[in-house]
């Protein structure tokens, strides 16, 4: 049911940016090495290994937009992987009652995904243990704000996979270069960052 949320977020786009005239929403940034995000450090604030990790972070960073910029022998591919460290987050609620995840803030993508109701869903991260906040499920059916959207909806495009326009919604998405896909059913819910629906 990962299209639950897509549809979900995919709403809240387009709310805000109608809205974005009236409508500012501040959203507080967390960067992996702050108290927030204190999960993906193993060291402790003001520790010397605490200050090893921030150095190496730097480091690392500096020598990745040097190889980008002084190649010795032709441009380089990095492979990040499942290593998100140089991402900001922020919490998110979704649904009535809300639910609360952590979403990594991408400045090269207008989404985000939370794990729902799916078939042959992706494991959690490894990170969720030691987190403040629990992480949760996006559960379409137990949120009093949840609702299908049909085909005829105006932010859906008419295309061939609808037979009947107040029929739900279908999506797909694939990612081939992660050889990877979400499909389901469009929903809206609401959206809250900080507090604000």
């Amino acid at each position: 049911m990962s299209a639950l949320l897509f549809l979900s977020l995919l709403l809240g786009a387009c709310f805000l940016i109608r809205n974005a005239d009236s409508l500012t929403l501040p959203s507080p940034m967390i960067h992996r090495f702050s108290a927030a995000a204190s999960g993906d450090s193993p060291a402790r604030k003001g520790s010397p290994e605490y200050y090893k990790l921030l150095v190496r972070s730097d480091v690392g960073r500096q020598k990745r937009r040097y190889r980008t910029l002084f190649p010795s022998e032709g441009s380089e591919t990095f492979n990040f992987g499942n290593d998100l460290g140089w991402l900001h987050y922020t919490w998110v609620d979704i649904g009535t009652p809300n639910v609360s995840f952590l979403v990594a803030l991408d400045a090269g993508s207008d989404l985000f995904w939370v794990p729902c109701d799916c078939i042959q869903c992706a494991p959690l991260s490894g990170y969720h243990g030691s987190l403040d906040n629990d992480l949760g499920m996006y559960r379409p059916a137990e949120s009093r704000t949840s609702r299908h959207l049909p085909c005829n909806h105006e932010l859906c495009s008419s295309g061939s996979s609808c037979n009947n326009p107040k029929q739900a919604r279908p999506y797909t998405v694939n990612y081939y270069s992660e050889n990877t896909s979400s499909s389901g059913l469009l929903v809206e819910d609401t959206l809250a960052v900080l507090g604000i629906r």
